[in-house]
């Protein structure tokens, strides 16, 4: 079982965000719960917006491998960076704003992890989003040192009023790989009955299940 410990900071909306998170990931089933809670995050904000990427830029960091398929800490030492950028726009095609995740994860032992997470987003629009039910990612090698992927992801308010976001994914390995990198598939399906986020507390529970196969 691998433990995550996240450290957040950043900007959001031009104001200061503060949080911290714990992540388990079991390689062997594909199961990562975790929880996330601020101080700080600006009610302006909810991290669904990024489709939970707060605490899934490590999505593929234990996935279970479906065919043979290598995950993150397969091609790495433990040493990487995950990078989520999301562009976000209304029904109409109106630009509501952008995210970006940057996450640099540095291996304490064989089984902990630490990664300190700076988030910078501008966001002008609803923030009462329905628990989003997980993405499929391909993800790309490029030359010997990153693998890179995109998505597109509809969520929906309370209303049923619906959010194009359009999310693009890159892992940095920092310190060289251990084995040749080879495009992947990514598949994150979270459990919508049991994950959930507390808006007012700000607090952010999340259970699914990561797998990785061949691209």
């Amino acid at each position: 079982m691998n433990v995550i410990h996240f450290n957040y900071s950043g900007l959001i909306n031009g104001e200061e965000i503060s949080g911290n998170a714990i992540l388990q990931a079991d390689s062997e089933s594909g199961v990562i719960q975790g929880n996330a809670s601020f101080s700080s995050l600006p009610d302006s904000f909810t991290p669904s917006l990024a489709s939970w990427s707060f605490l899934s830029i490590s999505c593929s960091n234990s996935s279970k491998r479906v065919d043979e398929a290598n995950n993150i800490l397969d091609f790495s030492n433990g040493e990487y960076t995950s990078r989520r950028e999301v562009e976000l726009f209304n029904s109409a095609g109106a630009f509501l704003g952008s995210v970006i995740i940057n996450g640099v994860f540095t291996k304490v032992s064989d089984e902990l992890y630490i990664a300190d997470v700076i988030v910078s987003a501008n966001y002008n629009g609803p923030v009462e989003i329905n628990f989003p039910d997980g993405y499929l990612m391909p993800l790309n090698a490029i030359d010997d040192y990153k693998l890179e992927g995109s998505f597109e992801k509809e969520l929906f308010t309370n209303e049923s009023e619906a959010i194009l976001t359009k999310n693009k994914q890159t892992y940095y390995f920092n310190n060289g790989v251990k084995i040749p990198l080879s495009s992947i598939k990514c598949e994150l399906v979270y459990n919508t009955d049991e994950s959930y986020w507390l808006q007012d507390s700000k607090i952010l529970h999340l259970i699914g299940e990561s797998t990785v196969s061949p691209l």
